[in-house]
């Protein structure tokens, strides 16, 4: 049985993804309709599985994104801040600095 404060942590999060996601689902979907519409060369070279996943990308991106940041700013904000240890191992320092810079951390795989 989950506690009063992750069921509250999974609302947050949950709400504030869609709130992001909704209106970059909307843009892309639009971008992808007017590509298939307007230009033949991409309606040609994109099969229905390509534009569906350059549709559906941006919003899963976004969800994402926004829940992770919601979570981890409720954990700031109730002091729950990974704190680095003495003598902690480097994989445990880097679990710790992409536990408090989550955008960072997101930079870095997606490049």
């Amino acid at each position: 049985m989950e506690s009063a404060g992750a069921q509250q942590a999974k609302l947050s999060a949950a709400s504030a993804g869609l709130t992001s996601a909704l209106p970059w689902g909307l843009a892309s979907t639009a971008a992808v309709l007017a590509g298939s519409k307007f230009s033949p060369a991409f309606a040609k070279s994109t099969s229905p599985s390509a534009r569906v996943a350059l549709a559906i990308s941006p919003p899963l991106f976004a969800f994402f994104l926004a829940g992770d940041l919601r979570v981890h700013h409720d954990a700031k904000s109730r002091g729950d801040d990974a704190t680095p240890r003495s003598g902690a191992t480097w994989p445990l320092q880097m679990a710790n600095a992409f536990y408090n810079h989550t955008l960072i951390a997101f930079g870095m795989v997606i490049t």
